[in-house]
């Protein structure tokens, strides 16, 4: 195969990280039970949304600086979803609030 099919190939290939639609999150059908194990159940959530811009080290200073909250149970840390939720809502910045 030519390198020119195979870049048509890819070009017309959709890329993985293109999802259709999602829709909207409603905060009160999240959890509030501490059901994410530590932070790699805390990225899941976060990738489950579709978002993947969060690294563990960022979780990591939010739990230190008392921004996310978690729960410790039997020495490890556990998140509920809508703690998650309302975490990655306060990382927003702009919009309509800003303007006025």
């Amino acid at each position: 195969m030519s390198q020119l099919t195979q870049t048509a190939q890819r070009v017309a290939t959709p890329a993985p990280n293109r999802q259709q639609q999602r829709s909207i999150v409603n905060r009160d059908e999240l959890s509030n039970l501490p059901t994410r194990k530590g932070r790699e159940g805390a990225l899941e959530f976060f990738r489950e949304m579709g978002i993947t811009g969060i690294t563990p080290t960022r979780l990591r200073y939010a739990q230190e600086r008392g921004e996310l909250r978690r729960f410790t149970l039997a020495g490890h840390s556990w998140y509920a979803d809508v703690d998650l939720w309302d975490w990655l809502q306060t990382l927003a910045s702009g919009g309509q609030e800003a303007q006025q």
